[in-house]
């Protein structure tokens, strides 16, 4: 199947493209289906909005933990090793995303420390592999809401809360309430 670079960006982000074409190997067809650039837009948007959490959970209080450190250095070298291995993309595609999932679980517990160690051991490689790790802006106007959703919530009001909560999510914006607060983030497209 044959798709057009301007046609797929029309429908997805640069990265989803970048994250499809890296989870094959190099030498193997690419068979294009609509459904594979879904998944890969899916993918995208769970590491990058996990991302975005570690760097909300940077206000954390917790102690950092050796164990952290630890195992982001094992993500990083078996990423170098997947790299080294024929540029096995898939492989260390497949290291990262095993790393996010066994780290997400705990996201709002971590330290500081422990947030900036986690997203450095996932920010790296991916940086390698040139892919766009800014996190979205929010305008004012979704800032401004979230925080009156955060007050109706805390206050009681339920109801609006809920309704804001809404809003904000029609609008293409998360809201997780937290142990830190309250997290807003742009949903990718």
């Amino acid at each position: 199947n044959m798709v057009f670079i301007k046609d797929f960006l029309a429908r997805h982000s640069p990265d989803a493209f970048r994250l499809m074409t890296l989870m094959h190997q190099y030498r193997s067809p690419l068979n294009y289906a609509e459904e594979l650039a879904r998944q890969a837009e899916t993918a995208w948007g769970s590491l990058a909005a996990f991302l975005g959490k570690l760097s909300f959970g940077e206000r954390a209080i917790a102690p950092a933990a050796e164990p952290v450190a630890r195992a982001a250095a094992t993500v990083e070298k078996k990423c170098a090793a997947a790299l080294g291995d024929d540029f096995n993309t898939p492989k260390a595609i497949a290291a990262l995303f095993e790393y996010m999932n066994a780290c997400e679980p705990r996201v709002w517990t971590y330290s500081a420390a422990d947030a900036r160690t986690i997203a450095n051991a996932l920010r790296r490689p991916l940086e390698a592999l040139g892919f766009s790790l800014k996190p979205a802006r929010i305008p004012f106007f979704a800032r401004a809401l979230g925080a009156a959703r955060d007050i109706a919530r805390r206050r009681g009001f339920f109801s609006v809360s809920d309704a804001l909560r809404s809003f904000l999510e029609r609008s293409g914006y998360a809201v997780e309430d937290t142990p830190l607060g309250q997290w807003l983030w742009r949903k990718r497209r």
